[in-house]
């Protein structure tokens, strides 16, 4: 059993990195062609994330990684719930690519300025200032394999910032080289104007 495990759980990597990249590909095109409708409703923003948490669990587990929420606060919005999910299951995703085997991925939810606050943090392998500042810029997409081989685009964050700016939001990150990455999400609560996002799309 021992000696099949390993070469499974390879496979079921690849499969996994592979369906995450081919996700981003198709919605980056489809953005891209106008043939995504953006449209709002009101949610409830805690549920949205422990279904994310959920969708990426099994590729956590394989690294060792665990997943903790801070559900303290929680929040009803206006948003996307499709597009909140790929903003989401992104983030989360590269979190556990660039977290080594053992490592501990932070949710924590909290309301400031009339927005939601959403913090991902890692103890990953981190980014220097170049990168940062790099990172969501089309012609300067990071793209780095994971701590464990996974291969990447650069499309991923790129698309997070594109579906946040539909909700009249803001993304922005706090990296270290070596000592992990926090990314946080921004998105009006719910009163918040974005029918004009709408008609754009």
């Amino acid at each position: 059993y021992s000696k099949m495990s390993r070469p499974i759980e390879l496979l079921s990597r690849s499969a996994y990195s592979m369906k995450h990249l081919l996700d981003n590909l198709l919605n980056w095109a489809r953005l891209q062609g106008g043939k995504i409708i953006f449209s709002p409703k009101e949610i409830e923003i805690i549920p949205l994330i422990y279904e994310s948490v959920e969708i990426v669990s099994a590729t956590a587990l394989l690294k060792k990684i665990v997943i903790q929420v801070d559900q303290t606060n929680s929040a009803r919005l206006m948003a996307d719930e499709s597009m909140l999910k790929v903003i989401l299951y992104n983030l989360l995703s590269n979190s556990i690519k660039f977290t080594y085997s053992g490592g501990l991925i932070t949710i924590r939810i909290w309301i400031a300025d009339g927005s939601c606050r959403i913090s991902i943090k890692d103890n990953g392998i981190g980014m220097d200032d170049e990168m940062c500042a790099n990172l969501f810029i089309d012609t300067n997409a990071v793209s780095r394999y994971g701590t464990n081989g996974e291969p990447g685009s650069g499309l991923g964050l790129r698309l997070c910032k594109d579906f946040i700016d539909l909700h009249c939001g803001g993304i922005e990150v706090s990296s270290k080289l070596g000592s992990g990455s926090k990314f946080i999400i921004s998105l009006p609560i719910k009163g918040k104007d974005t029918t004009k996002n709408n008609k754009a799309h």
